[in-house]
Order: structure tokens, then sequence, then C-alpha cells
């Protein structure tokens, strides 16, 4: 699996932007994230993080997790490709919120 993922994240994500791509559509592979003490939404971006504004920048995927919970978001296999020009990620406490949601994700893609 790993040589089908060129590319892979895995670290804690809260109300800060990270990037992960900064240019080129990109192909979301796997999304897999542990939360503790609140409910919390990871936030994908198909842009570079400096064109984000957090609250503002409508992300183009939103995936609830529970508080206290780890789940694994099922994609299609072959990938969701999101368009667009790069690709970031931040955790908040409401979809498209800005109050952050520390998070610990398992991210990975291609272009």
């Amino acid at each position: 699996m790993s040589s089908q993922i060129p590319h892979k994240y895995t670290g804690n994500v809260g109300g800060t932007v990270i990037n992960l791509a900064s240019r080129g559509a990109q192909n979301l592979r796997f999304v897999q994230a542990l939360n503790s003490a609140q409910i919390g939404y990871i936030q994908i971006f198909n842009l570079p993080s400096t064109s984000v504004t957090i609250g503002t920048t409508v992300p183009v995927q939103s995936f609830g997790v529970p508080s206290s919970a780890a789940i694994v978001i099922p994609l299609p296999e072959d990938g969701l490709l999101l368009g667009g020009d790069g690709m970031s990620v931040a955790c908040t406490t409401t979809r498209g919120g800005l109050t952050s949601a520390l998070m610990d994700i398992n991210i990975g893609w291609g272009n």
C-alpha cells in the first residue's frame, strides 16, 4: 500500500493550518484520527496553507470526529481527487470554524 501513497503526514493538528502540498491537485488516499476531549472536525483544503484563512476559507472536505474516539474515514479505493492547487489541513470544533481542536491524525495523498 505504501508504494501507492507517495505522501504521508502524521502528527498533532489543531487550529493552525498545516501545509501538506504547495501546488497541483491532490488525491486524498486515507485519513485516520484520534480525538480526545471534545468533538472535532478535520478540515481539508485544496489550497496551500498560505491561501487559507481558518474560519473564513471553506474546506473542500470536513470530517467530524467524536470526542474520545479513534476513526478511519473510508475513501474510494482510488482516492478522492480534491482539485485546486495544493492541500492543507486544520482541526477545529466545528465544520468550518476556527476554534482549535487538537487531534492526532494520519493522512496520505498523491498527485
